[in-house]
């Protein structure tokens, strides 16, 4: 920038999504400014690296664009990435390079918010890889299910771990585990040992046993540090142990490195992408929609949540055909923005994830893709309905938006399913 300073005052705008370049051609720049500029998103471009490590200090951008085409600046720019991706909260990544070597794009690939893009994409392309990344990032929206008998252990984790952006729900009583283990569907467990009526090994053990459940990372805090116990701990199925007392450094590098892990390895063959619909799977659209609840609340944007049911379409032959799943995805994936998600929600239902949009927005979106669907097969107008619910008017979460919804296309179905219905 020409003026320093009144960059810096600029970019220090906490209600403004902004997108940093490093090193990147003014031809590029521009273009990327434009695009930018009509979707309200800020770019700030910098000459060196240094002054972009400065602005950073008071900003949390979208994503920073580096461009390491240039051998001299790749150590240089090397480094810089490997701060972005050390922090607490990482900073996504993009770099921009014409031909990398095999070593640079191996330490390239160690950095886990880093996307390696061509010269060859659009500024439109860039910038949505850019608010991809960012949703991939970090744990936001990730949940966590701490179980204690002592209410200073769940105190503790709560104030630690909320800070990272993680979901904190907490329980004393082991009672009533099962029931919020269901209702919460945590991505990760930390259990006590030692508590009444159902010990924190017997959880363990039944977590283990049931299929939905037995991916699931499981940590145990413990004051119990003998040999014995801890092996008692990894034979029942825990992944990991701390010992009490534990100190907020530990407890939060261990919680995020298993979710880490978690996010890349998914058990055996299991997909963020459901193989029915080529939507995103619930768990990944869930993760998704958390994040794009978070940037809708930071930057006061509206936020609709879609629902579409399906049932069985009867084929011109009486006979009844199969779900058609694969083609109301193919239109519904067809049909999102740049910012929007869809995904599965259930055997019968898909849901969509509208960023910037209002319910009414919303409602005549999906009934274009119910319009679109129909003028190629009528028999799956008897077949749909849908609702929609806006945040945070109907919900905070996307269990409360779902269900909204859900009630809002109660009605539809009254109506034979001809029509999208927004709640309220």
């Amino acid at each position: 920038p020409d003026d320093a300073e009144e960059e810096q005052e600029t970019i220090s705008d906490p209600d403004s999504e902004s997108f940093i370049l490093v090193h990147v051609a003014d031809g590029l720049a521009r273009r990327l400014t434009k695009e930018a500029t009509a979707i309200g998103t800020r770019v700030h471009s910098f000459d060196s690296i240094e002054a972009a490590d400065e602005a950073l200090a008071s900003q949390t951008p979208l994503a920073v664009l580096l461009d390491l085409s240039d051998p001299e600046r790749a150590q240089e720019g090397l480094r810089f990435l490997n701060e972005l991706a050390s922090r607490t909260h990482p900073i996504p990544a993009l770099v921009l390079t014409e031909e990398s070597s095999p070593i640079e794009r191996m330490q390239l690939a160690r950095l886990d918010a880093v996307r390696v893009i061509d010269t060859s994409m659009s500024p439109k392309e860039i910038l949505s890889a850019a608010r991809r990344a960012n949703r991939a990032a970090g744990h936001a929206g990730r949940r966590v299910l701490a179980v204690d008998e002592d209410p200073q252990v769940l105190a503790f984790i709560r104030i630690f771990l909320e800070p990272k952006g993680l979901s904190i729900t907490t329980l004393r009583d082991p009672r009533n585990f099962w029931d919020i283990l269901n209702e919460t569907e945590p991505d990760l467990l930390l259990l006590d040992i030692n508590m009444p009526y159902i010990d924190g090994m017997e959880l363990c053990r039944m977590v283990r046993s049931d299929p939905r459940w037995d991916r699931l990372p499981i940590i145990f805090l413990t004051g119990k540090v003998d040999d014995e116990t801890i092996e008692k701990v990894f034979a029942i199925g825990a992944d990991d142990y701390l010992a009490k007392p534990v100190t907020a450094d530990q407890l939060a590098t261990r919680v995020l490195s298993r979710l880490q892990r978690a996010k890349q390895s998914n058990g055996d063959g299991e997909s963020d992408e459901d193989a029915d619909t080529g939507l995103f799977s619930r768990g990944k659209f869930q993760e998704d929609v958390a994040t794009l609840l978070q940037m809708a609340d930071r930057h006061r944007q509206d936020l609709a949540f879609g629902v579409i049911q399906l049932g069985e379409a009867p084929a011109p032959n009486g006979r009844r055909d199969h779900h058609p799943l694969r083609r109301v995805g193919k239109a519904l994936r067809e049909s999102l923005g740049s910012d929007d998600i869809a995904g599965r929600w259930n055997d019968s239902q898909m849901v969509v994830g509208y960023y910037g949009c209002t319910g009414a927005e919303a409602v005549r979106r999906l009934d274009a893709v119910l319009t679109f669907l129909t003028d190629s097969d009528e028999t799956l107008l008897a077949a749909i309905a849908g609702g929609v619910s806006e945040f945070p008017k109907n919900g905070q979460d996307a269990g409360a938006l779902h269900a909204a919804a859900v009630s809002a296309m109660d009605s539809a179905l009254v109506a034979n399913g001809r029509r999208i219905v927004c709640a309220g």
